[in-house]
Formats: C-alpha cells, sequence, structure tokens
C-alpha cells in the first residue's frame, strides 16, 4: 500500500462523518460540499452522471424521501478498506446499514467509492452502490420514480 500522509481511511471515514451528518440532518451545502461534480453513482440496475448541484440536489431529496417513507431513524456507515492510489485519489468501501431503532430497514450494502481532491479538498469523485433487495432505494439513487401502492 502506497502511504502518503494521513492515512486513507482516516480521509475516507472523514467524508463518510460529513456526507452522513448532513444527510440525515437535512443540510444540503454541507452534503454538496463532500462531492466532485460531475459525480458518477452507479447500481446494479443502472448509472446515472450527476453533472450540478440540482442533479445532487435531487438525489438527497430522494434518498431523504425514501428513508423517511421506510422509517430509517439511524444510518451507520463502516470504512472496511481505503487505499491510496496516487497522492490525490483514494479508493474505499465501506458498508452501510439502514435501521429503524434496532431492526434492520433493508439488508445492509456495500459502497464502492473514488475520493479525489478538488481546490485543496478531498470529494468523492464515483460511487457504486450494490443494494440489493430494496428497489425504491434504488430508485431514490438513481432516479427513477417507481409507484407506490
Amino acid at each position: 500500500m502506497i502511504h502518503y500522509g494521513p492515512n486513507a481511511k482516516v480521509i475516507a471515514e472523514g467524508l463518510l462523518d460529513r456526507s452522513g451528518n448532513a444527510l440525515v440532518s437535512g443540510d444540503f451545502d454541507a452534503f454538496l460540499r463532500c462531492f466532485a461534480l460531475p459525480h458518477e453513482l452507479a447500481t446494479f440496475e443502472g448509472s446515472r452522471k450527476l453533472q450540478t448541484p440540482a442533479d445532487v440536489e435531487a438525489t438527497f431529496i430522494g434518498v431523504r424521501d425514501h428513508y423517511e417513507k421506510t422509517g430509517v431513524s439511524e444510518m451507520i456507515r463502516t470504512c472496511v478498506a481505503a487505499e491510496f492510489v496516487t497522492p490525490e485519489h483514494i479508493q474505499s468501501t465501506h458498508v452501510t446499514h439502514l435501521l429503524h431503532k434496532d431492526h434492520m430497514v433493508q439488508p445492509p450494502f456495500p459502497v464502492f467509492s473514488d475520493l479525489v481532491v478538488i481546490d485543496g479538498k478531498w470529494r468523492i469523485l464515483r460511487s457504486n452502490y450494490a443494494v440489493t433487495d430494496a428497489p425504491a432505494h434504488v430508485a431514490a439513487l438513481t432516479g427513477n420514480i417507481l409507484e407506490q401502492s
């Protein structure tokens, strides 16, 4: 493993904390500061490129709505691996657990991300979500609307 400055896992965990806290609290501006634009977001079902802050905001709102509808009361994200590719590029993997009180809302899922330095700040450039058995969550991520009955 190449080692540059702060530990790659510490950097990845910092971005997870900042983006997660912003998502849960509804602070879109803080959330947006965690991402590079354009941002590539992929799931097993498809991918989308978020080109503008409005694109990121639509995903932010969709995911927050999904969490509200499914009763998510806690989001636990754990970085399981992070490694420098270059001094300004980290590849990381974290696992997300979505809970309602002490019960799982959906199966935990891993997310693989590319983190890059832009204007001296670490940002998330690309995220690949391995969400299974949660079509409404995938729809929120990809911008597809599911009919709710």
